[in-house]
């Protein structure tokens, strides 16, 4: 069985959930390969595709192609992907940038060499490579889609909360992008979504091209030797922390990121009748003054000082709007580490009053009330830990997707 998983790129959140994928199906000796936009990582079983794809119509007549080709020097004649970039760019300008991506791109996926030889193409996150139409119009073998947020049943955005809050600056663009989704999707039989939660079962069926495919839930797998459960004094000595001071852990790609919520985390400590330290991780981009009590790691890869971050906590908070799983949640359980979070992602389905709370709005008050209450109630670290390798174990999960892979050859 050979498999091509194909994303924008296998760095990040979505990345390493891929990588996590690949690296358990070869080693449950299934032929795996990625091929991306963008390559970050030296890895043999990854390869980067160059554009084969011009998508300009050029004249049967040698004059006209002439003027054309002049014209495109002087950037008056577009292909269809620079003219809907342009057109992005100028929709975004004046306003908080996003993730705002077209269906239309210069990469003819199914003409690429890897793509022709599998067995099964599993498409992953894939904003800005994926050109929708010829894509779904050429392939003639079975797809798996692991949706890592929300955009395949969006127009160009990649969350629903984005679209309700920036919808009017992209209506036109949004509708025309959708539509040009639905038209290539609706009809076709031959894909298999992925799930990575009840809540994103829920979107595949609110979005009738994606309702009439055949969904399966299949978590996200986390390495559980990338993150250790630490003795918290021994995490906090070797962060130069020596004191007991209540600690919280936050992490964002971007500690600006509306959607993640630090400005609310940051008026609920202020609600609460003790000191509070949060050590913060991600790219210190936020524009208000940081308190104090704050300590900034900047964005962290390693995933042994993640370890120590986490460890260090009393709790983990990610007072998220939105999630399609939930990564830095399992991060923190494999930790031993408790977790306040929001009904968003896998969250629902693995938080309880054995390893955290979930709060149910995000009113400073409310993120206070729960930050004592699992500062006050005592938790079994190490069952915290193993309940979650349990779920989340990259070799069981990918086992489950050589199940789906072969029902989908007729196996």
């Amino acid at each position: 069985m050979k498999i091509v998983h194909v994303a924008t790129t296998e760095s990040g959140g979505a990345g390493i959930g891929l990588l996590n994928l690949h690296k358990a199906l070869l080693a449950c000796g299934v032929e795996s390969v990625v091929l991306v936009r963008n390559k970050t990582l030296a890895d043999d079983t990854i390869w980067q595709m160059q554009p084969n794809f011009h998508l300009f119509r050029w004249s049967k007549s040698r004059l006209i192609r002439i003027v054309q080709k002049l014209l495109r020097k002087r950037g008056k004649c577009k292909t269809v992907v620079e003219r809907w970039d342009e057109a992005i760019f100028k929709a975004s300008a004046g306003h908080q940038s996003i993730s705002f991506t077209s269906p239309f791109s210069n990469f003819d996926i199914v003409e690429h060499p890897l793509v022709k030889e599998a067995d099964v193409v599993h498409l992953h996150w894939v904003g800005n490579f994926l050109d929708y139409q010829s894509f779904f119009d050429k392939i003639n073998k079975p797809v798996v889609w692991t949706l890592r947020d929300e955009n395949p049943g969006l127009g160009g955005f990649h969350l629903k909360s984005d679209k309700n809050d920036f919808g009017n600056y992209y209506g036109e663009i949004e509708s025309f992008f959708l539509k040009a989704k639905r038209d290539a999707l609706l009809l076709k039989e031959s894909v298999f979504l992925v799930a990575l939660s009840d809540v994103m079962i829920g979107f595949c069926n609110q979005v009738d091209y994606l309702s009439n495919k055949k969904v399966v839930k299949i978590y996200n797998p986390i390495d559980s030797d990338s993150y250790c459960l630490v003795d918290k004094r021994i995490a906090r000595k070797a962060l130069g922390i020596d004191d007991e001071v209540l600690t919280v852990s936050f992490v964002s790609v971007y500690l600006s990121e509306h959607l993640k919520g630090l400005s609310n985390l940051l008026s609920a400590l202020e609600l609460v009748e003790r000191p509070v330290r949060i050590l913060c991780v991600g790219k210190n981009d936020y524009f208000t003054q940081i308190k104090d009590g704050v300590i900034c790691f900047g964005s962290v890869e390693n995933t042994k000082l993640m370890s120590l971050i986490y460890s260090a906590s009393d709790m983990f908070v990610n007072p998220t709007r939105q999630e399609s799983f939930g990564k830095t949640t399992v991060e923190a359980l494999m930790c031993g580490v408790p977790v306040v979070t929001t009904r968003e992602g896998v969250a629902p389905e693995i938080i309880n009053d054995s390893n955290g709370c979930i709060i149910d709005d995000l009113d400073p008050q409310t993120i206070a009330d729960a930050i004592v209450k699992v500062s006050e109630n005592e938790y079994n670290r190490v069952k915290m830990r193993e309940s979650a390798k349990l779920l989340f174990d990259p070799f069981t999960i990918a086992n489950e997707h050589i199940k789906l892979y072969r029902e989908c050859l007729g196996q």
